[in-house]
């Protein structure tokens, strides 16, 4: 009776791995935004190109079990690709994504953006036309 509770786990432990590897492949793009440690992750990458899981994990101040969570699922949305040479693993973007094509844009767009210095206060009619205007709020 024992060998059958043990193999009835065992069993139970593969089919959850195997919904956990399909959820896994199904994030959207809320998910990876609201994970903080993937949206660092995929910062890293986009700047340096490929790096080690340790760079990473070193460069985002997260251990190395987390690094290869957020590495795993980004994996698994096929942003990233993993590399192995012997025990060091090297993690790059997949350049041909058009998903990564975008990151990367917004990343660009990001850093070069500046605000535009000509910007005047409203005064209270224009902000009560453009529905902005709180009583008591200075422009």
């Amino acid at each position: 009776m024992l060998l059958y509770e043990t193999r009835l786990e065992q069993d139970m432990n593969l089919i959850s791995r195997q919904t956990l590897g399909k959820s896994q492949d199904k994030l959207d793009i809320e998910s990876v935004f609201a994970s903080k440690g993937q949206t660092k992750v995929l910062h890293q990458l986009i700047l340096h190109g490929e790096m080690a899981i340790s760079k990473i994990g070193a460069s985002i101040q997260l251990t190395h079990a987390l690094t290869q969570q957020h590495l795993r699922a980004l994996v698994n949305l096929g942003l990233v690709q993993e590399t192995r040479f012997g025990r060091i693993r090297i993690f790059r973007l997949v350049e041909e994504d058009p998903r990564v094509m975008k990151l990367k844009d917004l990343v660009d767009f990001w850093k070069s953006w500046r605000p535009k210095r000509d910007v005047r206060p409203l005064d209270v009619k224009t902000a009560k036309m453009a529905d902005i205007y709180t009583p008591g709020r200075r422009a």
